[in-house]
């Protein structure tokens, strides 16, 4: 009898851990996606703004910056990036943060976000240079 309890126990525990499934599946831990197009990089808006920090955390680039506007609630934000041609290893590549808003206003609003850096990792490498245009900073993205 015991025996017959303790089997249907590890068979429920068994069934129970196997059809769990993560909330995280497919997701990521990042805001938005960076994008590879290097005709968005010479043609996305460009609007003012200043990088406090930049750093890379896992695949995630978090940046925070400021800009003019109200409250920062219409800014539409991007991080392009720009595959160099040099020769260098490890590999470049060039990336900016576009920006546009439709806020008028001239107060100093502060964001933070983060971009999914998974487009820019090479297949002939684990790391990558990133080159952030917005204030000459590198980062050496290790994946």
């Amino acid at each position: 009898m015991m025996k017959i309890f303790k089997l249907i126990c590890l068979s429920i525990l068994a069934t129970a851990t196997l059809s769990c499934t993560s909330d995280d599946e497919g997701s990521t831990p990042c805001d938005a996606k960076a994008v590879l197009d290097p005709e968005r990089f010479e043609t996305a808006p460009a609007m003012s703004l200043n990088i406090e920090s930049a750093a890379i955390e896992g695949d995630c680039l978090n940046i925070r910056f400021t800009s003019s506007g109200c409250n920062g609630d219409t800014f539409v934000f991007n991080l392009i990036g720009l595959p160099n041609d040099a020769t260098v290893f490890p590999p470049l590549v060039n990336v900016r943060l576009s920006l546009s808003s439709n806020e008028l206003c001239e107060a100093i609003v502060s964001r933070e976000v983060s971009f999914d850096l998974s487009v820019f990792q090479q297949s002939n490498t684990d790391r990558v240079t990133l080159a952030l245009q917005n204030n000459g900073q590198s980062l050496l993205y290790v994946y």
